[in-house]
């Protein structure tokens, strides 16, 4: 049986990397991009107020005058003015205007008072060389990289790439997914259900994470516990789309068909079983076609942690996404981890600090809607102290 890190190894060693599309970038939101942008010009593009007021020639103030004659108006969109007569005058200037020519600073509105056209800086005022001015290329100067390949286009990165002028992006093509859920026990969802059958809530949610991450080809399939039509279905899956994902039918019970209709189909088995609580009977192959199969386990819990643990970073790695950082947290009181197993737990996260989220095994899936993301414990921990530093994985799709 694999160790987790083992596991998450195997399936990384089988991801290849997707075709790229260039799109609209009106359409690129949650994508992820796969050629850099960078900027066609300084930023900013030249010297740039960042406030309303008056622009001088600060000369003129270290010479003592204190009253300027406002000879124009300096609006955002306008070419650059010229301030003629620099040591007694002043342009207004607008936030976000140019600089005009023959000024060197920016007083605001706030510290002058303007009658009769002329501007009188209050007494006390403080005024420093290029104060309120954003210089040109003082950001970025041209040709910098902005947004590197690989980063996920969200609306700042949207709202960059149009500041370039980029109106189509070179993004990831995202591969198309069939889920399948496997249970005599399953009724679809506008279906009256009966005390003894369940809704297909992991195959729902598996779709919403798989749309999270920019992948909106799903095809939901809903099996009963029949071999024949498992095999059948699973050969059309296999042929049509770039992955599958199944929840249940993978462990060791009576009406546990999937691993032996994968073998059948000629789904090489890479590993099955992984030393984890929950999710522990998970299966992983790779298709004739060189598609990846993730069978996970049917409890809730186990799907989703699955998934969370494996699938999506397989995902995101597959769209050229940047690999994210473990991120960790710390819990307000001590636990005693499974000792044998690396250890899943979910938690929530509140102002006064992190705690588990209490819930009752693997199918308890009504406690996941309270808690935040999932503690990782590593085995062989026998105790956990208040405060620790612990590995966190979100519920961030």
């Amino acid at each position: 049986m694999l160790t987790v890190e083992e596991a998450f190894e195997r399936i990384m060693a089988q991801v290849h990397v997707s075709p790229i599309e260039r799109i609209p970038t009106e359409r690129a939101t949650g994508r992820i991009l796969r050629e850099p942008i960078s900027t066609d010009r300084d930023l900013p593009p030249f010297d740039r107020s960042t406030m309303d007021g008056i622009a001088i020639a600060h000369a003129a103030f270290a010479a003592g005058c204190r009253t300027f004659n406002l000879v124009g108006t300096q609006a955002a969109g306008q070419p650059a003015a010229t301030l003629a007569h620099p040591a007694d005058s002043a342009i207004e200037i607008m936030t976000g205007a140019m600089r005009p020519i023959g000024t060197d600073t920016v007083i605001p509105y706030e510290q002058v008072e303007i009658s009769d056209q002329q501007a009188r800086i209050s007494d006390g005022t403080v005024v420093e060389r290029g104060q309120f001015l954003n210089a040109q290329g003082a950001d970025r100067k041209a040709g910098d990289v902005l947004l590197p390949a690989g980063t996920l286009l969200r609306s700042p990165q949207i709202a960059i790439a149009i500041s370039t002028g980029a109106t189509h992006l070179a993004v990831a093509k995202p591969p198309s997914f069939a889920i399948v859920s496997v249970g005599d026990e399953l009724i679809e969802p506008d279906r009256p259900v009966a005390q003894f059958q369940i809704r297909p809530s992991n195959a729902w949610g598996l779709r919403a994470a798989l749309h999270g991450l920019g992948c909106p080809a799903s095809e939901l399939v809903t099996l009963p516990d029949n071999p024949a039509a498992i095999e059948e279905t699973l050969s059309d899956l296999l042929a049509r789309h770039d992955g599958l994902m199944l929840s249940g039918g993978v462990s060791r019970g009576k009406f546990d068909f999937i691993p032996a209709a994968l073998e059948k189909l000629g789904v090489a088995l890479d590993f099955h079983r992984v030393s984890q609580k929950p999710g522990k009977p998970m299966w992983f192959g790779i298709s004739p076609r060189h598609t990846p199969v993730f069978a996970l386990p049917g409890n809730p819990v186990s799907t989703m942690i699955c998934f969370h643990r494996f699938v999506k970073p397989y995902i995101r790695r597959t769209l050229g996404a940047t690999d994210v950082q473990p991120e960790t947290i710390a819990l307000q009181s001590a636990i005693e981890p499974n000792r044998s197993l690396t250890l899943f737990l979910p938690i929530r996260r509140t102002p006064a600090g992190s705690a588990l989220q209490e819930y009752h095994g693997s199918g308890d899936y009504a406690a996941l809607g309270e808690s935040d993301g999932f503690l990782e414990i590593p085995p062989g921990v026998d105790i956990v102290p208040a405060g620790a530093a612990i590995r966190y994985h979100a519920w961030d799709v």
